[in-house]
């Protein structure tokens, strides 16, 4: 696998390509830190698909800046006494900063008298190393130095101020001064007292300088005031600050407060040397919020107390997190599990990490703050053995093991810290069934559906052998589906019909050995279209009907021509009858033979998308009681329900009557008429008319 960044300035991979061995699933790889922003990790291999993963490293308060400390403060140009400037890198709030690239600096000092000494190569301090480097990864440098022993002969004064400042590309900083006194005092040797000066310190875990010791004392000397008496020049006496030079190598004892938060290591004066460095083992957090961190400095007479500033977390802060390094566990395979701490950020202070300006880049992973052992409750699907943790270290990795497909809950404990990590395995086997099918299923219709071999995390598997799978259905008349599907090795999915055979709700079951049975739910819905069948209401016994189905769909334009239709006449025979619909969705029947007091029309309709939609009509037949003489009035439907307003008014209806009949139209209006209950009456008053 090739793996990539193009934000080498952020982070740095430590491999270009990494391999995963034969029967592996995963490798790892380590990337180092360069910088802040955000950086892109590309991997990619011949035949898989390029994949990338972001990453975010937090920003420090801007603008960083390179700050200069000078100790002592105090000089004597006549005495040969030494000291040091240690430059540290710091954010705008003071914090001192890990360096993500070499600063290359260098330290100088403004020379008060150079209006007097033109030389440009003179110099009043003399620098072990004038150009120094901040390596990657530290945040500080020092430099020892002394005083030129003949400075005094360049100035009048008694006191001078002399700046030191340093300079590096592309990053501002602050100087610091030292006062140089001129008097001529003999030298000065003991063991003290002591002077201790502290700088701030990061707590890395890694020996860190805390700052310089050094010996100095007061005494009182004699100075010519510029003024005259009597021709006796005035003098006065003043107290200043001068070294005292070992009298032989010394350590100055230093104590810490709180050794969780560094141990200092006694501070050394070489005989014949005024100061010394003081360095110290650092531990990742610092005194708990209230408490200040003190230094107790000895050295031959008294014992004092000097303030530490580190900088780091603090325990109460500190959350432990485990986590699994691969997205996706396998079972029955071994799977790497990373252990660190992790500084919460306070309430209140959490922001978004897209804006530099207000997140805290202090925050993050920490070192491990103590000895310790990371363990893990036992559980039945993961096994993840005790791994044993060293103070100061940034992270533990654990090899753990998936005993068998699931997931679990288990609890991590480390440095006094309890964490829970959720953990699931999958296969790459066929653990699950799925059934893909159309939603709307309509009746009368064939269907394709599939069935797939899925894995444990919803994924499709290839079969790694044969698979017979069963099918079982509880409604056989709704739906028709195979009762057996075999996959070969290597298939992943099958595809089957389905013959939809009417409406209803069925359940499907697929069993297959070693596979959990699986029940699916498949519903048959057709469209509904309306059927409307249009018959007189009633019939003279022995005559001839007709009647006509329609079938439309009210809320749809979906055509409605060649649905299947079923006739069924009781108390009738079918003359003629259209089997299908046409393309206004009709269809017609005549019926004759009729001989019963009832007729009744049946009719049900198919097609494609609903089925059975049914329909009747009764009709009512009535019997033949006119003479043979009086046959030419068709008593067929002679007057219907509705023109019984005619007989309202004897005399109209009855001219009404015999007008129809002198002009032959009766016959016509009386194949549109039905007769009606009222058959009796409409006879006497027909045998009136004719009277007349």
């Amino acid at each position: 696998m090739k793996i990539s960044t193009p934000n080498t300035d952020i982070i740095t991979l430590q491999d270009s390509e990494i391999l995963i061995p034969k029967g592996e699933y995963y490798a790892l790889t380590k990337f180092d830190v360069r910088g802040s922003g955000d950086a892109i990790i590309f991997a990619e291999s011949e035949g898989i698909k390029k994949v990338s993963e972001f990453i975010h490293v937090r920003k420090a308060a801007s603008p960083l800046q390179l700050q200069l400390y000078v100790f002592p403060e105090n000089f004597n140009s006549f005495s040969s006494q030494i000291g040091y400037a240690i430059i540290q890198l710091q954010d705008a709030d003071g914090i001192p900063v890990k360096a993500d690239k070499n600063i290359i600096l260098r330290i100088g000092v403004e020379n008060p008298n150079s209006g007097i000494n033109t030389s440009h190569d003179f110099e009043e301090f003399l620098f072990k190393s004038k150009e120094l480097v901040i390596e990657e990864g530290r945040y500080s440098t020092f430099s020892a130095f002394s005083i030129r022993p003949n400075t005094s002969s360049f100035t009048s004064e008694f006191e001078q101020t002399y700046n030191f400042f340093i300079t590096a590309d592309n990053y501002i900083s602050k100087g610091d001064s030292v006062k140089v006194t001129h008097d001529e005092i003999g030298s000065l040797e003991g063991k003290g007292p002591a002077i201790t000066k502290t700088v701030p310190f990061l707590t890395t875990g890694e020996r860190e300088i805390l700052g310089v010791t050094y010996f100095e004392t007061e005494v009182e000397v004699s100075r010519q005031d510029g003024t005259s008496t009597l021709g006796t020049t005035n003098r006065e006496r003043v107290t200043v600050k001068v070294p005292v030079m070992s009298s032989e190598d010394f350590s100055v004892d230093i104590a810490s407060s709180n050794l969780d938060t560094v141990n200092p290591d006694d501070a050394v004066i070489l005989k014949g040397k005024n100061a010394g460095l003081i360095f110290g083992n650092t531990g990742t957090v610092i005194p708990d919020e209230g408490t200040s961190l003190e230094f107790y400095v000895t050295d031959n007479k008294r014992t004092v107390t000097v303030s530490g500033d580190p900088n780091g977390p603090l325990e109460d802060d500190l959350n432990l997190v485990v986590e699994p390094l691969i997205p996706k566990i396998l079972s029955n395979s071994g799977f790497p599990v990373i252990g660190y701490l992790v500084e919460a950020e306070s309430e209140g202070e959490a922001t978004t990490s897209t804006d530099d300006k207000e997140e805290d880049g202090r925050m993050g992973i920490t070192h491990f703050i103590k000895n310790s052992v990371l363990t893990f409750s036992a559980d039945e699907h993961f096994e993840i053995p005790p791994e044993i943790i060293s103070q100061n270290q940034e992270y533990v990795i654990v090899t753990a093991y998936a005993n068998k497909l699931g997931s679990s809950d288990i609890t991590a404990q480390a440095i006094g810290l309890e964490t829970t990590i959720s953990l699931e395995s999958m296969t790459t086997d066929p653990t699950t069934i799925e059934l893909s099918f159309a939603e709307n299923i309509l009746p009368m219709t064939k269907n394709v559906a599939s069935v797939q071999l899925l894995d444990s995390a919803g994924n499709p598997v290839y079969a790694k052998h044969p698979i017979e799978l069963k099918i079982v259905s509880n409604n056989q008349k709704s739906l028709q589906l195979p009762e057996t599907i075999v996959f070969e090795k290597g298939d992943y999915y099958k595809s089957f019909q389905i013959n939809a055979i009417s409406e209803g709700s069925t359940e499907v079951t697929i069993l297959a050995e070693n596979l959990p049975m699986t029940n699916f739910h498949l519903n048959v819905n057709g469209f509904h279209p309306e059927i409307l069948l249009n018959a007189p209401n009633s019939i003279e016994q022995g005559g001839e009907l007709g009647a006509e189905l329609t079938v439309k769909y009210l809320q749809s334009d979906l055509p409605v021509e060649n649905f299947d239709v079923i006739w069924n006449v009781i108390g009738g025979n079918i003359l003629d009858a259209d089997l299908t619909t046409d393309s206004e969705g009709k269809a017609k029947i005549k019926i004759n033979q009729i001989d019963t007091d009832n007729l009744e029309i049946h009719v049900t309709v198919n097609g494609l998308g609903f089925t059975d939609l049914k329909t009747q009509k009764n009709i009512t037949v009535i019997a033949d009681s006119i003479s043979d003489h009086d046959n030419d009035i068709n008593s067929e439907n002679i007057i219907s329900e509705n023109d019984l307003v005619l007989f309202a008014i004897p005399g109209a209806a009855g001219a009404t009557f015999f007008y129809l009949r002198k002009t032959n139209r009766l016959e016509d209006i009386s194949d549109k008429l039905n007769f009606t209950e009222k058959f009796e009456v409409i006879k006497e008053s027909i045998s009136r008319i004719r009277d007349r």
